[in-house]
C-alpha cells in the first residue's frame, strides 16, 4: 500500500493557510509518501496557477494505482469530486485532511453541499471533536478522527525565554494577524498591558501599542519577547460575535502553534475549539472574556507561569516534528475499510 499526496500551486506562502497546507506536504514528504502531482511551485499568476493545477490533476491521473492511499487537503478549489470518484474507479482510496469548512469560511457551501461532497472520500481528518459533532449533526456518515493541533515547521527557535519573575511582574500580550481596527478591533480595547503586534495594519502605534509589520514566522519565532500570546478574533473581547464565534468553536487555529514554536503560553477563549486541548495540556489561559484581563495574568504566580513555559516547550517539540498530523493519519489509516492497522511507520507503509 502506498501513501501518497498531491501539491499544487501557492500563489503565497506567507499565509497561514498555504504554510499549514505546505508543511503538511513536506512531512508527508520526509516519510517517504509518493507525491501524484507535480513539484510544489509558487506562483502569483491566475492562468499560470490555473495551468499548474491542471497539469497536477493530470499527473495524478496518470500514477494514481490500485490500493494507493491519498491524502487530499480539504478544500480544494476545482477537482475534489473529481479526484475522489477516480481513486474509487481506480480501487484506490482517500483520507481527506480538513483545513477550513466552506460552511464557516465566507458561508460559501450550505452544510448540505458541504457533507455531500465530504461524503465523496473514505474517512476524514477534523479539527477536534467539536468539528466532528458539527458534521455529524448535518448528516455525514464519513469515518472521522480529531487533527488535535497543526503541527509547524521552522528552522529558527526563540532566543528570548522569559523570566517566570519577570514575566508575571511585567505582562504583556503579543498577537500575530491582522491588526487593523476594522478586522481586529478587540487588540485596541484590552487595556493596561502592552500589545506586541506583528502584521500588516494602517494603525500607528501608540504608548501601550507596538507595530512590527508583516514579518516573517522565522523573524516572529527568533525575536519574541512579550510573555503571553493571544488567540483572538474580532471586534469583540468576548470573541463570541457572529461568523468569528462560529469559527472560533470549530476550527483549529494555525495561530497557536506558531505561539507553540515562540515558547509562548497563550490566552483563548473558553468558546474556542481548542480550548479543551490548552486546559489539557497546560500550556496557556482559557477565558470567558479579555476584559480585565490585566487582572487576571496579576494573579499568575512565577511557578504556575514556569510550568506552563515547560508545558508549550514540550507541545512545541511535537510540532517541530509533525506528532499531531502523523498520529491523525495514523488513525484515519485505520479507520479504512481492509484497513492494514495502526501505529506502522509510514515509511514501512510504502515499500
Amino acid at each position: 500500500m502506498r501513501i501518497c499526496y498531491l501539491t499544487r500551486n501557492y500563489k503565497t506562502a506567507r499565509h497561514a493557510g498555504g504554510k499549514a497546507r505546505q508543511d503538511m506536504e513536506e512531512l508527508m514528504r520526509r516519510h517517504g509518501c509518493r507525491n501524484l502531482g507535480i513539484p510544489t511551485t509558487r506562483c502569483r499568476n491566475k492562468v499560470t496557477d490555473f495551468f499548474l493545477t491542471l497539469l497536477g490533476v493530470l499527473a495524478y491521473t496518470l500514477r494514481l494505482r490500485r490500493g494507493d492511499v491519498v491524502v487530499l487537503q480539504y478544500p480544494v478549489k476545482k477537482y475534489f469530486r473529481y479526484l475522489c470518484r477516480l481513486a474509487r474507479m481506480r480501487g484506490a482510496k482517500t483520507v481527506t485532511l480538513v483545513h477550513d469548512l466552506g460552511s464557516f469560511r465566507r458561508h460559501r457551501l450550505t452544510p448540505g453541499e458541504e457533507v455531500r461532497k465530504l461524503s465523496l472520500t473514505d474517512a476524514l481528518i477534523i479539527s477536534n471533536e467539536a468539528e466532528i459533532g458539527w458534521l455529524r449533526d448535518h448528516g455525514c456518515r464519513v469515518p472521522m478522527t480529531p487533527q488535535v493541533a497543526w503541527d509547524y515547521l521552522a528552522d529558527s527557535k526563540p532566543q528570548h525565554v522569559p523570566d517566570p519573575e519577570e514575566a508575571v511582574a511585567h505582562p504583556s500580550l503579543m498577537y500575530v494577524g491582522n491588526v487593523r481596527r476594522k478586522a481586529n478591533g478587540f487588540l485596541y480595547k484590552v487595556k493596561g498591558l502592552p500589545m506586541h503586534l506583528y502584521g500588516m495594519g494602517d494603525v500607528l502605534p501608540d504608548d501601550t501599542h507596538f507595530l512590527y509589520g508583516h514579518t516573517l514566522d522565522s523573524e516572529i519565532i527568533r525575536s519574541a519577547t512579550a510573555s503571553f500570546a493571544v488567540v483572538w478574533y474580532g471586534g469583540s473581547l468576548d470573541c463570541t460575535d457572529g461568523f468569528i464565534g462560529e469559527y472560533i468553536r470549530y476550527c483549529n487555529t494555525h495561530k497557536l502553534s506558531l505561539y507553540m514554536r515562540c515558547h509562548r503560553p497563550v490566552i483563548i477563549s473558553n468558546e474556542s475549539g481548542m480550548a479543551p486541548f490548552v486546559r489539557r495540556e497546560g500550556i496557556g489561559l482559557t477565558v470567558d472574556t479579555l476584559e480585565g484581563i490585566a487582572g487576571r495574568l496579576a494573579a499568575v504566580t512565577a511557578a504556575e507561569y514556569g510550568q506552563m513555559q515547560r508545558n508549550v516547550e514540550r507541545v512545541s517539540a511535537l510540532m517541530a516534528e509533525g506528532h499531531y498530523f502523523y498520529a491523525a493519519l495514523d488513525r484515519a489509516l485505520s479507520l479504512l475499510p481492509d484497513a492494514v492497522g495502526c501505529e506502522l511507520d509510514l515509511r514501512i507503509r510504502n515499500k
